[in-house]
């Protein structure tokens, strides 16, 4: 059976590894390609929801969660955790949901980018 793997926890993930509040659409994309590339190397039967339209999504279903910065031409440019909200929020509400095996990738497609 296939796991589908929302942009929420990788937005989530990707923010925890960093110790930080926000991260770049850069760095996201980067640690998008690099996981579903991993999880095919490694036979890893996980789907990662990670376009555009799941990113949009993601903090759009989360806004408790993140808030999202625009650049001049209205492109998302980063996300952080929203006010009010901290990074064992972020543990507590993604990362405990996720399969061991799933977070061995992230662990390893955030290692592989250099965040």
């Amino acid at each position: 059976m296939k796991e589908f793997v929302g942009a929420e926890f990788l937005i989530a993930k990707m923010i925890l590894a960093k110790n930080s509040a926000a991260i770049s659409i850069t760095e996201l994309n980067k640690l998008g390609v690099n996981v579903r590339r991993l999880s095919i190397n490694e036979g890893v039967n996980v789907v990662f929801l990670t376009s555009r339209e799941e990113v949009y999504s993601a903090v759009w279903d989360y806004s408790d969660y993140f808030e999202s910065s625009y650049d001049k031409e209205g492109n998302l440019s980063s996300i952080k955790i929203k006010s009010g909200k901290n990074l064992t929020d972020l543990n507590d509400k993604f990362l405990k949901l996720l399969p061991l095996e799933v977070m061995d990738l992230l662990d390893k497609a955030i290692e592989a980018i250099g965040a």
